[in-house]
């Protein structure tokens, strides 16, 4: 086991307000800060620079910076001084937008106008003088209580943002990653080096309250490759072509396989697994998710594997020295949905029906009852 563990990182998730400009403790590593310093967006003079809005995530970089994400997609890039006790001070500024630009599709694929993003993860490899960047983004659009909005549950897409020396070059790594219909996505990463293999270990957020299907989460039902925490192949994705994307322009490396949707048409035309030339590629893949129809499958050697499953919403993570791993999941919400049906000792038994006598907030038949809080979780202790 050999882990490369990044400097800590904090992060806070606040999709319903505005950024709170609460204290932060930022373990910088950059030659600016030179040590762990304590201090809070008061202390903190952006010297006329624009300043955060709606901050999801931030990471300092190996070329000293600090790197804060928004929830809409923007890539806010500072470089602080310390200018006196207590007292930091931006003093230069820079701005990526093209992961806030990526386009989004509704639930059978096709390319709709809302341009908004929900961007809640990055981290910062590379060099100082060449570092990549990394985000998890989906479509902005929430559903939920609201009913189905038909939005693209198979929206969540990795970028990978590399400086060559002159620009910032973008390509999406992994795309067609799962996302709920209300606003679990595809969340926070970490980026390690497993017996000399680059991977970001990522949280991917559950479609369920609790397992079942819910009114509240528009009765959908979880995804094989949600509600877990994701192991990715950064190498693996980096040594396959670069392809582009024919309709956005985008480059890319890899979109995950998908269920043959039997409500959409295959690109080549043939639609029986038995006949030669059977791809099961839909129109629009990876695009769309068609409550599950249309979902991304686990592909037996592929880039994108399982690290560990079973978590309602994992926001984020973090790999320690020791490689031990520690991931944050949000608890429940009373009444957005209960246990599965039949769910317990014999999986023959359970179902994903919708059953309503389960809303997850009173005990159920066996005595149950969904009541869980924020927690964390001790996954293992040697990644």
């Amino acid at each position: 086991m050999n882990v490369v563990f990044h400097q800590k990182r904090l992060s806070f998730l606040i999709q319903r307000i505005g950024i709170a400009l609460l204290g932060f403790l930022l373990i910088a590593s950059c030659p600016q800060v030179s040590f762990a310093q304590s201090f809070d967006f008061g202390t903190l003079s952006y010297n006329g620079f624009p300043g955060v809005s709606s901050g999801t995530s931030l990471h300092f970089g190996p070329d000293g910076r600090l790197y804060v994400l928004q929830l809409n997609g923007h890539i806010k890039i500072y470089t602080i001084t310390r200018t006196g006790q207590a007292l930091y001070q931006v003093t230069a500024y820079q701005e990526i937008l093209t992961v806030k630009n990526i386009p989004n599709h509704d639930d059978f694929g096709g390319a709709i106008t809302r341009s908004i993003r929900e961007a809640t993860g990055i981290i910062v490899g590379g060099t100082a003088a060449s570092p990549v960047i990394y985000v998890s983004s989906s479509d902005g659009e929430w559903g939920g209580p609201n009913g189905d909005t038909n939005l693209d549950t198979n929206s969540g897409i990795i970028t990978q943002i590399s400086w060559t020396g002159s620009v910032w070059q973008t390509i999406d790594l992994v795309r067609g990653l799962p996302r709920s219909e209300e606003n679990h996505a595809t969340n926070n990463m970490e980026l390690v080096n497993i017996t000399g293999t680059k991977y970001l270990i990522v949280c991917s957020g559950g479609f369920t309250n609790a397992g079942a299907p819910s009114n509240n989460l528009a009765y959908i039902t979880e995804y094989a490759l949600s509600a877990a925490i994701l192991a990715v192949n950064v190498d693996m994705l980096n040594s396959m072509p670069t392809l582009t994307d024919p309709v956005s322009g985008r480059m890319y490396k890899y979109d995950l396989p998908t269920l043959d949707d039997p409500t959409r048409a295959n690109v080549n035309g043939i639609y029986n697994p038995n006949q030669p030339g059977y791809s099961g590629v839909d129109v629009n893949d990876p695009w769309g998710g068609n409550d599950g129809l249309n979902q991304p499958i686990l592909q037996v050697s592929g880039p994108v594997q399982m690290f560990s499953p079973g978590y309602r919403n994992t926001y984020d993570l973090v790999v320690t020295e020791a490689g031990k791993v520690y991931v944050t999941d949000n608890g429940a919400n009373g009444g957005w949905g209960g246990l599965p049906e039949g769910e317990g000792n014999n999986a023959a038994l359970v179902s994903n029906a919708y059953n309503p006598a389960e809303p997850g907030s009173s005990s159920n038949v066996n005595g149950e009852k969904v009541d869980n809080v924020d927690h964390l979780d001790y996954i293992t202790s040697d990644i």
